[in-house]
């Protein structure tokens, strides 16, 4: 049985459960795909999982777009042909995107495809390693200040080359100053991870996903971003097409069946279910 055989939001909920006992989204991912393939009711029966019905206004905020989008990418269902000649037009007189997007360069990540949008309905910055500088700190003020955007988005990615370069930067040779503040920026998610397990593989997804919390931390510490703008992280997986967000914890439903706590004997905070 493949992934596409279930629901996107039924394998966030499943990688977000597993998540609680890994710190790794790719082992996660894993974990979730095996207990599904064995009993696709099973996040169903032990953590009463349901599929959310949203309200109309829900459907229509910057994030639901976009996840609603991934969940027809991932499902091969990819339906946005807002790329006609009328579509052209109609944006060169302006631009009104939903959302802003600090993403990777790397040529598998293209948001516009992830996100099933279409012209205009994305502000996309893109870095190797989705690291920001002044210069893309810059363009985040514009789209704020100008475009109004309300939604910033900092999606990492699993596979991806620039936390490996920092993870492998003992090995390269890196005289070229700017590969090498790429691989300063990203080199304390790596260490982070480093300090959680010695998997080189699960390293790098763990070095993924801190990455871009840390993109989003320094975001944060802006003037033009407080009290105007909701800005999260995410990840996505390279293999299923999924996008999971940090945002996504917070909802309503998720809140109703679990309860974070703190468990001393792990030193780590974890969710128990809520009956």
């Amino acid at each position: 049985m493949e992934f596409k055989n279930f629901s996107p939001s039924l394998l966030r909920f499943a990688i977000e459960v597993e998540l609680q006992n890994t710190d790794s989204p790719e082992a996660a991912s894993m974990i979730a795909m095996a207990k599904l393939k064995e009993d696709p009711k099973y996040y169903n029966t032990r953590y009463g999982f349901v599929e959310p019905m949203r309200k109309a206004q829900d459907a229509q905020s910057p994030l639901q777009k976009l996840l609603d989008g991934n969940a027809r990418f991932a499902e091969g269902k990819s339906q946005n042909k807002n790329v006609s000649i009328v579509q052209r037009k109609e944006v060169s007189k302006g631009q009104k995107p939903i959302a802003a997007i600090i993403d990777c360069s790397d040529s598998r990540v293209a948001p516009e495809l992830i996100f099933d949008q279409g012209l205009g309905s994305l502000f996309v910055i893109r870095s190797a390693g989705n690291v920001i500088n002044g210069i893309e700190i810059g363009s985040l003020e514009y789209a704020v200040d100008e475009l109004n955007i309300k939604l910033i988005l900092v999606l990492g990615h699993t596979g991806c080359g620039a936390v490996k370069a920092a993870f492998e930067a003992h090995k390269l040779d890196t005289k070229d100053k700017e590969l090498s503040d790429i691989i300063k920026k990203i080199k304390p998610a790596v260490e982070y991870a480093k300090g959680i397990t010695n998997n080189t593989e699960t390293v790098l997804a763990i070095a993924a996903h801190k990455n871009a919390q840390m993109v989003k931390q320094d975001i944060l510490k802006h003037e033009f971003v407080k009290d105007k703008v909701t800005v999260i992280s995410g990840l996505y997986d390279i293999v299923t097409g999924i996008v999971t967000t940090d945002a996504e914890k917070m909802t309503k439903a998720k809140k109703l069946i679990f309860r974070k706590f703190y468990d001393e004997k792990f030193k780590k905070y974890r969710y128990k279910r809520v009956k």
